[in-house]
């Protein structure tokens, strides 16, 4: 086993412990939420870790009563064994807080996620990486278990911990004379937020900067929102945190988006909480499903097809031009339809709206008509429902 250096010792002993790391190569430690960064972790890309969570491995070693601390030991053996480097990490702190929520509501305590038991089924033999985590962490009997990517590690937390856009986190870096571009790939390569750049700018993103961002200690390097705010203001363009992502377009476009967004999620969770007599909730329900994947230069009605949801997506023929311009769009982290929708459409200069029980992706203009009209359907619906009441 690896000694841990003086300086990490230093941070672990000096911050508080949040996190539990599962490796052969590094001891167990703790350290300051959002602050992980040990010299020992590999730093493979976040993107690469992506990608091998969708290659198969055998379950036969899963198919025995373990705990979740010694599942993730043994995932990450065979993951070495293939030449993937990447190391686990529980944060314990996330789930310790949720567990008190659980107390206060009177239900017997929840045990400790790390010793959660682990046991495979029979079949299927083969599973890939990531269905084998989802699976395990299923086991976690207050059913709040995900995990995140970030660079050289996958982060076993809750559900809520990932909703949040982790402006917190910590990045480190020194550029000289690099495209804004890739200063921000590489941020989201660090941290594992999933920051997508609007098309429309590529002039600005092109912009060579030149910044320092500190490693060590790690008390002294950037928060990830910080170095956003730096770096936007520089090149004149503005960033808007959508769900746990982070989108970043122009200063006009900017606010305009934000406010849509935020005024559409509002709209659509009442509609979720509170459905009309008669009428289900769908296609609003669908707007939380996850969604992860890699797209390069790929035109949107091409990504539409390709996202993991069984939500009903219709392009109008009209804008079919627009729909066939290349997007880059990496969702390293899954977020959800909703944020997924929101900027894939916008990066196309267009807009998705509700119709019916379907998504339809249209020109701005046929947007707004086309809410309005489901507006007024709405409201005719409703007072119907109302008289009928009376009655």
């Amino acid at each position: 086993m690896k000694s841990t250096s003086l300086r990490t010792l230093a941070a672990g002993f000096c911050m508080a412990c949040p996190f539990m790391v599962i490796s052969p190569l590094v001891p167990a430690q703790q350290i300051e939420d959002d602050t992980i960064k040990f010299q020992e972790w590999p730093q493979t890309p976040s993107k690469t870790i992506s990608k091998f969570l969708n290659e198969n491995i055998d379950t036969k070693e899963f198919r025995q009563e373990m705990p979740l601390k010694k599942f993730l030991d043994k995932l990450q053996e065979i993951l070495e064994k293939k030449g993937k480097q990447v190391q686990f990490v529980i944060d314990v702190v996330s789930f310790e807080k949720e567990n008190e929520a659980w107390k206060k509501e009177g239900f017997d305590p929840p045990p400790d996620v790390r010793e959660t038991i682990i046991k495979f089924p029979q079949h299927p033999k083969r599973m890939n990486v990531g269905t084998c985590l989802r699976l395990a962490l299923s086991k976690v009997v207050t059913n709040n278990a995900s995990y995140r990517i970030k660079r050289g590690l996958i982060v076993i937390t809750t559900i809520e911990r990932i909703q949040n856009p982790f402006f917190r986190e910590r990045v480190s870096g020194n550029f000289k004379n690099v495209p804004l571009i890739k200063v921000l790939d590489e941020l989201s390569d660090i941290s594992g937020v999933s920051i997508l750049v609007d098309p429309r700018i590529g002039k600005q993103v092109r912009t060579p900067i030149n910044a320092r961002f500190a490693q060590f200690p790690p008390w002294d390097g950037a928060t990830l929102e910080t170095a956003l705010r730096l770096l936007t203001d520089m090149t004149e363009l503005k960033y808007v945190p959508v769900g746990n992502a982070i989108y970043v377009t122009s200063p006009g476009n900017g606010p305009v988006f934000a406010k849509e967004y935020l005024r559409r999620s509002n709209a659509y969770a009442k509609i979720v909480e509170k459905p009309m007599e008669g009428n289900s909730p769908e296609p609003f329900q669908y707007l939380d499903d996850k969604i992860r994947g890699t797209f390069e230069k790929r035109p949107l009605s091409h990504i539409l097809d390709k996202l993991e949801t069984n939500a009903p997506i219709i392009v109008d023929r009209r804008v079919n031009r627009r729909a066939q311009k290349p997007i880059t769009a990496r969702f390293i982290n899954p977020v959800t339809l909703e944020t997924a929708l929101a900027v894939l459409t916008d990066m196309a200069g267009l807009k998705y709206v509700v119709v019916g029980n379907a998504f339809y992706v249209t020109s701005p203009e046929n947007a707004r008509r086309l809410e309005k009209e489901e507006e007024q359907r709405n409201s005719k619906e409703k007072q119907k429902s109302t008289c009928g009441t009376i009655k």
